[in-house]
């Protein structure tokens, strides 16, 4: 059991290390303490990363009309690439897309405005 004891030290060290839970003065003491410690933590740090995971999700999804230009600017990329367009034509309609996304944003703010007219 020697290896054992000495593997379950190691990664009770390890997903201490990893889970920033830190080296205090309270902790475990024998081999049954650190292996309930380290599946304590291991639970712990997979839960952060859930969370962490999923308000960055909620985060990156508000804005809808940069997600669906994200995509259409990576499907015109990707076509121009495919279809082995030249840099300078390439460069154009990546200006393009910048300057339309802009003007189209535009347009969106002059019918938001319609709203807030009293009539």
């Amino acid at each position: 059991t020697r290896p054992r004891r000495r593997y379950l030290v190691c990664l009770y060290f390890t997903l201490t290390t990893l889970t920033t839970v830190g080296y205090g003065d309270v902790h475990a003491r024998n081999v049954a303490e650190r292996a309930v410690v380290s599946v304590m933590m291991l639970c712990g740090g997979l839960m952060w990363a859930w969370i962490i995971g999923a308000v960055t999700q909620a985060v990156t999804t508000l804005d809808v009309k940069k997600i669906q230009y994200n995509q259409i600017y990576d499907q015109i990329n990707w076509m121009l690439l495919d279809l082995g367009v030249e840099r300078a034509l390439t460069r154009n309609v990546r200006e393009f897309l910048l300057n339309a996304v802009e003007v189209e944003r535009r347009l969106e703010y002059s019918s938001l405005i319609k709203h807030l007219s009293p009539e």
